[in-house]
């Protein structure tokens, strides 16, 4: 599937996390309506020209969140497990904490046998206590999240999808935070930057 020029993907590392607005603010709209408020009065704003994605989910977890104006993409490592869980659970937290009231996410997996590994275990758990309503599925090696008029949709991805990945230029406007999962990680990019 070739990459839709209409959008822009931003690439979403192995232990990072990105948060974007669903919805466009507009250069002058700083306080754009909500979901429900859109669809009580039945106007929309222009959806958001930004996915994420994230590629390399062999043992790794996807996950997606979802609250009205915000979704969000994780890519937590397969090395995370009951030492270092007080860490990622920390650092998803905050994460969660910056997209407001979650509505809905979306748990993903390479392979079957991916779902007796410790870290699915950890996060599916703990994605079950942000919100009821969650969502799981095999997605491959790949996954892109993309905002609709009501709905986000979380999709295995094809390698297209991912391989050019970049940041949008107006990332202010719709990109609204990312960070890393690991303090190792995070460690370790300062280090080679």
């Amino acid at each position: 599937m070739p990459r839709d020029p209409n959008y822009e993907v931003v690439a979403v590392g192995l232990n990072q996390w990105a948060i974007a607005n669903r919805w466009s603010t507009g250069k002058h709209d700083a306080a754009p309506m909500t979901f429900a408020d859109k669809r009580q009065k039945r106007e929309f704003s222009k959806v958001s020209k930004v996915r994420l994605a994230t590629s390399g989910l062999s043992g790794c977890i996807a996950v997606g969140l979802l609250s009205d104006d915000k979704f969000c993409l994780m890519h937590v490592y397969s090395d995370c497990n009951k030492t270092n869980w007080p860490e990622y659970n920390e650092r998803m937290a905050e994460c969660a904490s910056r997209m407001g009231q979650i509505t809905d996410a979306f748990v993903g997996y390479s392979d079957d046998v991916d779902l007796k590994n410790e870290t699915y275990s950890l996060v599916s758990e703990w994605v079950g206590k942000v919100t009821t309503s969650v969502e799981c599925s095999k997605v491959g090696g790949a996954v892109q999240m993309r905002p609709a008029t009501d709905r986000v949709s979380f999709d295995a991805a094809d390698k297209d999808d991912y391989v050019d990945a970049s940041a949008v230029k107006d990332a202010g406007t719709f990109v609204k935070s990312s960070g890393w999962l690991s303090a190792k990680a995070e460690a370790e990019a300062a280090a080679e930057q």
